[in-house]
């Protein structure tokens, strides 16, 4: 008796595998005669489009930053910061000097246009080459913890330095300072 039980058995184990596998074939078939599927492109924001207009006279740039960024005039530099970081960028017109061996340190020096100029840029960290800088009182201050980056920009008109810097440790500074860079022009 237990002979022709498993004879039976086994039929229906092998028809119930290959229907398993037909049904997975016609699966796999109809997915792939698909083909890719059409796709709506989505418009992209643009994310600067209710922030303020900055322009300077003297400096002779025009940008455009958040609300909440400061702007503040000294001679022929302009300082903007953000209120609720420590991000900020400083331009300088008819820059001359240098920041010696920080540049050396730099990492990743490459060649972009900004404001339809040629500009090389350069990044480092404060932490391979500290840096002092001049707090808010005017007294020096030695950072460890930001990241900068120097564009320099060579114009008949006089050479402009673009110093941005951020903390190491907030990733969406570098991106929104890429943001407000997008947004430079020159206004000679």
């Amino acid at each position: 008796m237990q002979k022709g039980f498993i004879g039976p058995t086994i039929v229906v184990l092998i028809g119930i595998l290959a229907l398993a596998g037909l049904i997975g074939l016609a699966f796999y078939l109809g997915k792939k005669s698909t083909g890719p599927t059409a796709t709506t492109p989505v418009a992209q924001q643009d994310e600067t489009t209710n922030w303020k207009t900055y322009t300077s006279q003297v400096t002779q740039v025009e940008l455009k930053l958040p609300q909440d960024w400061t702007e503040r005039q000294e001679g022929k530099t302009l300082f903007l910061k953000d209120k609720k970081s420590t991000s900020e960028i400083t331009i300088v017109k008819d820059f001359e000097g240098g920041f010696g061996s920080n540049l050396e340190e730099a990492r990743d020096p490459r060649e972009i246009t900004i404001g339809g100029q040629k500009a090389t840029i350069y990044y480092y960290h404060s932490a391979d080459n500290f840096a002092v800088l001049l707090g808010e009182s005017g007294t020096p201050v030695v950072d460890r913890e930001n990241i900068f980056s120097n564009i320099f920009i060579e114009r008949g008109q006089g050479n402009y330095l673009i110093l941005g810097m951020w903390k190491a440790t907030d990733q969406d500074a570098e991106i929104l300072l890429n943001q407000i860079l997008s947004t430079f022009k020159f206004t000679n």
